[in-house]
């Protein structure tokens, strides 16, 4: 009987380290953190609030997890009162449909991750001056909430 030694070949070891990176950045991005403070130099608009919880997507997968800012960021703020009526008071906030509590009505929607702590009867809205544009350090949207006095921001 032949007994076959098994070669670590450079392709092997670089697939089991593609393998182990694979996990690592499904593991980052299922991990919703409540740990970091964003300031209102990261997000203007949201400097008053209560709590956050945040994940994080690496764009490209683990080519991009190695890269700064290579990165969007999903937030989900509940507001204190006095940023509640300062977004109500100083922006023109348009429903979005469907007016759901899958959220924000586009193609990144906020995430399984974050979905839970979205209250039922939550209805988004975006003001045009907060989409897609320089949210403080960031580029990003800003979709709001005031019944419920939540903003979700998808920033990068």
């Amino acid at each position: 009987m032949a007994v076959v030694a098994a070669v670590a070949t450079p392709f092997a070891i670089v697939w089991r380290m593609s393998l182990a990176c694979v996990d690592d950045v499904a593991a980052e991005e299922a991990e919703v953190r409540v740990d970091h403070a964003f300031t209102t130099t990261d997000i203007t608009e949201v400097g008053g609030y209560t709590s956050v919880r945040w994940t994080v997507d690496y764009i490209g997968g683990c080519a991009a997890a190695r890269k700064p800012r290579a990165v969007i960021y999903r937030a989900l703020f509940t507001l204190d009162e006095a940023t509640t009526e300062a977004l109500a008071r100083d922006h023109f906030w348009l429903p979005l449909t469907p007016i759901t509590v899958e959220g924000p009505a586009d193609a990144d929607a906020i995430g399984p991750e974050l979905l839970s702590y979205v209250p039922a009867g939550t209805r988004w809205s975006m003001s045009t001056d907060l989409s897609v544009t320089d949210l403080g350090s960031y580029t990003g949207s800003l979709f709001f909430d005031a019944e419920h006095a939540l903003a979700y921001a998808r920033f990068w």
